[in-house]
């Protein structure tokens, strides 16, 4: 074998080591960002599976409590929440305008799909704001009211629950933004015990 072909079989053979390194380097750069993809997914299903715990856990420590009757503003004058209601069950759903707005808003573009009417709840002591957020959110004015403190201790997140005359607080839910299909089955849920009438 003359010297000519020696370094063309060499020259060969170093090309498909390096074709098969970069191959090798290649699909192990892709496992690894695959491996980083799924440890992001269970991060992510982590996080939502501890939100879904929590919020399952305030469930139960504040269904069926009372509630002291507190003021709602309407055209600027206070009066009680309770003279909002009579023996049939509304539903409400409370935020503050300190709460995560994008949180917010996606439950009301959820809201929008409802076969019932839902009552909000708003906290905020700017009724500047208040009149701005139902305008740029094209909401029903006759379906807001403003509250100036929260109705729930110890709770400063949005929720949704169900109350009468007797202000007891009946299926409460604190949404979850990552998962809306339990706004969703709440919904479905509440027109089926409630308000099958409309």
């Amino acid at each position: 074998m003359n010297l000519k072909n020696y370094k063309l079989i060499t020259l060969i053979l170093l090309s498909g080591i390096l074709t098969g390194l970069i191959i090798i380097a290649i699909h192990t750069n892709q496992k690894n960002k695959l491996l980083k993809e799924n440890a992001l997914r269970l991060s992510e299903k982590e996080v939502e599976l501890n939100s879904l715990l929590s919020a399952i856990e305030s469930q139960y420590q504040y269904t069926n409590n009372k509630v002291t009757d507190f003021n709602i503003i309407v055209n600027g004058k206070s009066q009680p929440f309770s003279s909002l209601l009579n023996n049939q069950y509304m539903i409400f759903f409370k935020f503050a305008s300190s709460d995560c707005m994008e949180c917010v808003k996606s439950e009301l573009k959820l809201l929008k799909d409802t076969a019932f009417p839902i009552m909000l709840l708003i906290e905020t002591k700017d009724p500047r704001w208040l009149k701005a957020f139902i305008e740029a959110e094209q909401i029903a004015a006759n379906a807001v009211f403003q509250i100036e403190k929260s109705i729930i201790k110890d709770s400063e997140l949005p929720f949704y629950f169900v109350t009468n005359k007797e202000l007891y607080i009946r299926d409460i839910l604190f949404p979850i933004k990552e998962l809306p299909f339990l706004s969703v089955n709440y919904y479905q849920l509440m027109q089926n015990k409630y308000f099958n009438n409309y």
